[in-house]
């Protein structure tokens, strides 16, 4: 039996998949807005996409927005992330601001869970302990924007992720064919039948890799991520969508 997380009174389970819809903005009433729009929709958890935040280089500016949202995400989970532009990001700070920014998200009453990359630790192996200690969930993530692994490889991200503590793993891989989609679904089933305490987001990019985004549950991907305007990574679909194609599946 695979394990869930309850996170402000929601389930986050391989067998009810949530939507996380993605806040990508420069500035904090341009987030505000979009988090107000987010909660008119009903959204269930959000991804505050500190990449895209224009002043994520002053501490006292990235507590600002933290502090301004807050409130508005008092019942909606909120996962933090900044993505490098290693793996598609926008940010291209120095790797000690960018553990320092992880360690300032995961300090916040305002943040739920919290995404690491997991080629970036090295080194740093010492804030997953620091997450976790603050009682925030941690995400080890891994995206790929070229191409799709092999099973065996795609295996070794997710077992390397839950031996260095993921409360869950993720992985977004760019497919270059339709054997690569089935690849990446097939791989995160295997893995997730065979580690139940485990809890995984697989994902496959791009217009090829659509059917991964509404067939989260059975590949047993827990979170399956949707926009609200622009889409914040390729082959995402719309919020509304997303819901009622879900809400079909399950009925």
């Amino acid at each position: 039996m695979s394990k869930d997380l309850i996170v402000k009174n929601y389930t986050i389970s391989s067998k009810h998949p949530i939507i996380c819809v993605p806040i990508v903005a420069t500035d904090i009433s341009s987030i505000v807005e979009k988090i107000n729009k987010a909660r008119a929709a009903q959204v269930q958890m959000l991804e505050l996409r500190l990449d895209y935040f224009a002043h994520n280089d002053n501490d006292c500016e990235v507590k600002k927005l933290l502090d301004a949202i807050g409130d508005l995400t008092e019942d909606i989970i909120l996962l933090f992330t900044i993505r490098t532009a290693y793996e598609g990001g926008e940010f291209s700070g120095s790797i000690d601001r960018y553990f320092d920014l992880i360690r300032l998200g995961a300090s916040h009453r305002a943040v739920d869970i919290v995404d690491v990359e997991l080629d970036r630790v090295l080194g740093h192996e010492i804030v997953l302990q620091e997450i976790k200690s603050l009682g925030k969930i941690l995400i080890l993530s891994h995206h790929n924007f070229e191409k799709t692994y092999s099973d065996e490889e795609i295996a070794t991200y997710y077992k390397r992720m839950a031996k260095m503590g993921a409360d869950i793993e993720k992985i977004a891989l760019m497919p270059v064919n339709k054997m690569d989609v089935a690849r990446l679904m097939s791989a995160s089933l295997d893995f997730s039948d065979n580690n139940p305490d485990c809890l995984l987001i697989g994902i496959s990019m791009g217009e090829l890799g659509k059917i991964t985004r509404v067939s989260s549950s059975l590949f047993s991907s827990v979170v399956t991520f949707a926009s609200i305007d622009e889409a914040s990574a390729p082959g995402q679909i719309g919020f509304k969508e997303m819901k009622m194609i879900l809400e079909a599946l399950e009925k």
